[in-house]
């Protein structure tokens, strides 16, 4: 690692806590303690803040404001978050990382009204950006539009009636959407709108590898809940099972190699954490890779 890289690095470690800090902000001043309390619970749930984290590392290396960059993460962060509240309702999930979920815990209405204002919020939070705000705002609206087009087409989604092509169509828009908003939202603040392509495409393709990867590890809990997953959509298209699962290990690779190579395109090394966000995730696809090894 560079003195340019320990830099970024060291910024990104500190404002971790912030970006946290900011996002509750965004509730604390609420009077009602049912939504508090919910908001609450579900943030502690925990997850990876791997959009924030993106928004986070990305800014601090084309030198973006501190205030714009933790306004940047926030946004991106409470629109995930405000999708998993409603996509628990929707596929009646009843936990969420080992607890219950929002929904099951409060009700359906509060859940619903939560994830709302959590949407609303994101906007809010961006508009504290000083540059190109009504760029980022409309942005955002064309990400959430694209994340919310993803899950209609994945709750009337079949399986056995679907293609790879439509597969890769829901993943992109529910998955790809959100994990590329915070890299393009950068650029957008930044003025690097040349690297918006390679920000979009970089994101997408590690979506898509995730998604894939998620979908191997669930294959029993998807054909339960006759969820979208790729395996089966491979089988449906004539692939035996064994096939459909080597097919599917061959293409996480294939998107973390087009990931790793477009996060590369991007300015002041900004792409760097989601290269290592690749390298994680064919460390943890190395299990599957051997398995196809020795059936080749």
């Amino acid at each position: 690692m560079n003195t340019h890289e320990d830099s970024i690095s060291i910024q990104f470690q500190g404002l971790l806590k912030e970006c946290e800090v900011t996002i509750h902000q965004q509730f604390n001043k609420l009077d009602n303690p049912i939504l508090n309390e919910l908001f609450t619970y579900h943030l502690a749930s925990g997850g990876g803040r791997n959009r924030a984290k993106l928004a986070l590392y990305s800014g601090c290396a084309v030198n973006l404001a501190k205030k714009d960059t933790l306004a940047i993460a926030a946004a991106c962060e409470m629109i995930h978050n405000a999708s998993l509240l409603h996509d628990d309702i929707q596929d009646g999930d009843t936990h969420r990382r080992g607890r219950e979920a929002a929904w099951y815990r409060f009700s359906v209405n509060d859940a619903m009204c939560a994830g709302t204002l959590m949407l609303s919020a994101a906007y809010a939070a961006v508009t504290e950006v000083r540059t190109a705000t009504a760029e980022l705002v409309q942005h955002m609206h064309d990400r959430t539009a694209q994340l919310i087009s993803g899950q209609v087409l994945d709750l009337n989604h079949d399986n056995q009636q679907s293609s790879l092509d439509q597969y890769l169509k829901i993943a992109i828009q529910k998955s790809g959407s959100l994990m590329a908003l915070p890299l393009e939202l950068t650029m957008i603040a930044s003025s690097n709108h040349a690297s918006l392509l390679a920000a979009r495409q970089a994101g997408e393709s590690f979506a898509l590898a995730y998604q894939i990867f998620d979908d191997l590890q669930d294959q029993r809990k998807d054909l339960i809940n006759s969820s979208c997953n790729i395996v089966y959509v491979l089988e449906a298209s004539g692939l035996s099972r064994p096939s459909a699962e080597l097919q599917a290990v061959m293409l996480v690779e294939f998107y973390i190699q087009k990931a790793l190579e477009q996060s590369q395109a991007l300015p002041n090394n900004s792409g760097q954490l989601l290269a290592d966000m690749c390298h994680q995730l064919s460390m943890a696809l190395s299990p599957y890779t051997s398995q196809e090894a020795m059936q080749a």
